[in-house]
């Protein structure tokens, strides 16, 4: 159902696990995935949002779910502080990755402490007495939490665009804390992140990326029901699953594995006369009942006009500045040297076409590319 009215299914496809392909050759190189579909899983470890005693607790359970990954994921793991670190990249061997994260080191940044001091009026005083200093400490928390939350959405976005070519359904599994959507006073009311959520759940979506944040807090006595809330709603619109106020974080990973061993691809059609930027709610039925379906629930429309409108530029300096290979175009290279000669390499690079977006003009197709 597309914005309530049935669609015609025109793209209906199974994805199943299957086994690693061949490697390739060790000069060869790209920022495709050269094997079979396996499962692929990006593990963030946030920082950012997560006291360091619980970053350690999730450090800790991750370690003993590695397992439950399977051994032929295709797993990335990343922590997040201002920006995303890269602590085990895609294609690096898995048997690296049980050392790397017993070197991870939890960190504890100013944001988190900075953006939980609100001190109010002592008991007893009232509120036309606050203090500077009581204001002061309620403006610098306001400034640390919308760090906190621009960085974060900055860091999903950016995680969006590196897998949006790999193909199938992928996970991320995020231990996290999570973060308010909404903040003090900001003009007439509370600043909402609205237009920033929008882009960061766009680009996953695009992607195909499903969240399953994991609170590794367990059962905490004082947790803020809007950072929990804020996790429920990335996973739920990108078709996870949140798993907080339980102790047993490795049930969390475990979920997320099994839900993508298997996963249906659904597909249809939009006309582009009349189109105009909205969100449109989706929803999948089937007639099997007990059934539980997990899968995003919408997607965001652009008139042709405005997709070219973007800021090239923009995409541009965060695929130039961000950590993470970006992945939209596929890019293959092989290196080898030139004439025997060792102090010489011949470097062949191949762009697959298919992935560009062209349009017919007549008897001629046409797109637009830039190297740069």
């Amino acid at each position: 159902m597309d914005q309530g009215r049935p669609r015609q299914i025109a793209v209906f496809s199974l994805e199943t696990e299957r086994p690693a392909g061949r490697t390739p050759p060790p000069s060869f190189f790209s920022n495709q995935p050269t094997d079979g579909r396996r499962l692929t899983a990006v593990i963030l470890l946030d920082c950012l949002n997560t006291r360091f005693e619980d970053q350690g607790r999730a450090k800790r359970r991750l370690i003993q779910s590695l397992d439950q990954l399977g051994p032929d994921a295709r797993v990335a793991v990343y922590t997040l502080e201002r920006e995303i670190r890269v602590l085990h990249a895609f294609g690096d061997s898995a048997e690296l990755l049980p050392a790397r994260l017993e070197s991870f080191v939890p960190q504890s940044g100013p944001e988190l402490d900075a953006s939980d001091r609100e001190r109010g009026p002592a008991p007893g005083i009232p509120r036309a007495g606050a203090s500077t200093g009581t204001a002061n400490s309620r403006l610098e928390a306001e400034f640390y939490r919308r760090r906190r939350i621009e960085y974060t959405l900055k860091a999903l976005s950016g995680i969006g665009l590196q897998l949006s070519s790999v193909p199938g359904r992928k996970i991320l599994i995020w231990f996290s804390a999570g973060f308010p959507l909404t903040m003090g006073p900001d003009g007439a009311g509370f600043r909402m992140f609205s237009p920033e959520m929008t882009r960061t759940m766009a680009a996953l979506n695009d992607a195909n990326v499903a969240v399953y944040p994991i609170d590794p807090r367990g059962l905490p006595l004082d947790a803020d029901r809007q950072t929990i809330d804020t996790m429920v709603e990335i996973a739920e619109r990108t078709g996870g699953r949140a798993f907080y106020n339980r102790n047993d974080l490795a049930f969390g990973v475990q979920s997320a594995v099994e839900e993508s061993l298997v996963s249906y691809t659904l597909g249809f059609y939009v006309d582009d006369e009349g189109l105009r930027s909205e969100f449109r709610p989706l929803q999948v039925r089937v007639s099997r009942p007990g059934v539980t379906l997990r899968y995003r629930q919408g997607y965001y429309t652009e008139p042709p006009a405005a997709k070219k409108a973007a800021s090239l530029a923009q995409l541009i300096k965060d695929a130039v500045a961000g950590p993470l290979d970006a992945t939209s175009l596929p890019v293959a290279a092989s290196v080898d040297l030139a004439g025997g000669n060792p102090s010489r390499v011949l470097v062949k690079a191949r762009l697959e076409l298919p992935s560009l977006q062209i349009s017919q003009h007549g008897a001629r197709w046409r797109g637009d590319i830039e190297i740069l």
